[in-house]
C-alpha cells in the first residue's frame, strides 16, 4: 500500500466502515432464523423511544464487536498487506451483517420513517461501498481504495446526521 505523510492512509478511511452500526444491503452472510422469525410476526410499530433504544443496542453490539478486529486491520495496512485487509473487511462484514439485518427489521411509527429511512439507505450504500473495497484490496488497487474511502467517509457523515436526528446517539459513530 502506498503511504502519505508517513503513515498507512487506509487505516484511517476504511475502518470506519462498520463501526457506527455495520451494514448489509449486498451479498453477505444473514441470520436465516432471525429472518424467517421476523418473515412470520409483522413486528409492531416502534415509538421513537423503542426505535432509538433497540438501535442503540444493535450499535453497541456491532461496534464492540469490530473494534476487535481493528489491531489486525492496522497490522495488515501497516505491514501493506492487501490480502489480510481483505481478509478483516469481510470479517468485519460477518459481524456487522446480522446486526444490519436486524435494524432492517425495525419499523418505526409514521412520525419516524423518513428520518429511518435515510439512516438505512446509508447503512446499505456502506455495503456497497465496503464491498467494492473489499475488491479493490483483492486487485491491489490503492488508487480505488482511497476514492472508496472518500466516499465512505460522505456516506458515514450522512448516516450519523440521519442517526442523531431520530435520537440514536449511539449510531453513526466512528472510532
Amino acid at each position: 500500500m502506498k503511504r502519505l505523510g508517513g503513515g498507512t492512509i487506509i487505516a484511517a478511511i476504511s475502518m470506519a466502515a462498520f463501526v457506527g452500526c455495520g451494514g448489509n444491503g449486498g451479498p453477505g452472510p444473514v441470520d436465516k432464523a432471525a429472518t424467517s422469525t421476523a418473515r412470520q410476526a409483522q413486528p409492531e410499530r416502534l415509538s421513537n423511544a423503542q426505535l432509538v433504544k433497540r438501535m442503540n443496542t444493535y450499535c453497541d453490539q456491532v461496534n464492540s464487536r469490530v473494534s476487535r478486529l481493528r489491531p489486525e486491520f492496522d497490522r495488515a495496512t501497516e505491514t501493506e498487506d492487501y490480502p489480510a485487509v481483505a481478509r478483516v473487511f469481510r470479517q468485519m462484514r460477518a459481524v456487522a451483517d446480522p446486526f444490519a439485518e436486524r435494524m432492517f427489521a425495525l419499523k418505526p411509527d409514521s412520525a419516524e420513517k423518513v428520518a429511518f429511512a435515510q439512516y438505512t439507505r446509508a447503512l446499505r450504500r456502506q455495503s456497497g461501498i465496503v464491498n467494492r473495497q473489499i475488491e479493490a484490496a483483492d486487485e491491489k488497487d490503492f488508487a480505488e481504495l482511497v476514492s472508496l474511502g472518500e466516499t465512505l467517509e460522505q456516506n458515514n457523515k450522512a448516516r450519523l446526521n440521519a442517526a442523531l436526528d431520530l435520537g440514536a446517539d449511539r449510531c453513526g459513530r466512528s472510532n
